[in-house]
């Protein structure tokens, strides 16, 4: 579901799913977190960080290492057993070697869309899953995101559609916070290289 391909501490991600299956939808009972866009009235879940292991070829031997599995869904723990389960409002830098990006879409057609997108643009990278979580408080996609060299550490990154300003040139708009590892909020402008940084 998500996988970096990283190491840290000796833990590292859950592995990768095949093409076939890498929109999941999750019917998830969620809890409402701490993140809330009041423009549109949504609440965003809790996002749960969970380190386990899998078992492998043989189904019986189980990793050495721990994996790290991140969701919104307390039903969803990517086939990882032995699982320490942890609800996070930031990124561990020691931990977590990646970014996260937790939307909202108002409806399934926009958040497949949204998927489609990045599994174009990040499929070199070879980063192109994603989960699509359908809760209580609205439908969610959370993706995995390169941590830029830019960036004070890994960012949560909450995203939304929202209504436009009157007079703009857009049917909408879209609402961020962006939330790093101390747990304050940034400004938008930090997810952008300074104009001093190289292409």
């Amino acid at each position: 579901m998500i996988d970096l391909n990283v190491e840290m501490m000796e833990i590292t991600m859950a592995p990768k799913f095949p093409p076939s299956s890498q929109i999941i939808v999750f019917p998830a009972r969620a809890r409402p977190g701490g993140v809330r866009c009041e423009a549109i009235g949504v609440t965003f879940p809790i996002v749960y960080r969970v380190e386990g292991f899998s078992f492998r070829e043989d189904g019986v031997t189980r990793g050495a290492k721990a994996l790290l599995h991140y969701t919104l869904s307390q039903d969803d723990a990517c086939g990882l057993t032995d699982c320490r389960w942890q609800t996070i409002e930031s990124l561990d830098p020691w931990k977590d070697a990646v970014s996260l990006a937790i939307r909202h879409h108002p409806n399934r057609d926009r958040a497949y869309g949204y998927i489609d997108a990045l599994m174009d643009l990040r499929r070199q990278e070879g980063h192109v899953g994603g989960s699509l979580f359908e809760t209580p408080l609205g439908l969610f996609t959370l993706t995995a995101v390169t941590t830029e060299p830019w960036w004070p550490g890994p960012l949560m990154i909450y995203g939304a559609e929202v209504p436009a300003r009157p007079g703009g040139p857009f049917d909408s708009d879209c609402w961020t916070q962006i939330v790093d590892n101390s747990g304050s909020h940034l400004d938008e402008t930090i997810l952008w290289p300074p104009e001093n940084a190289g292409p």
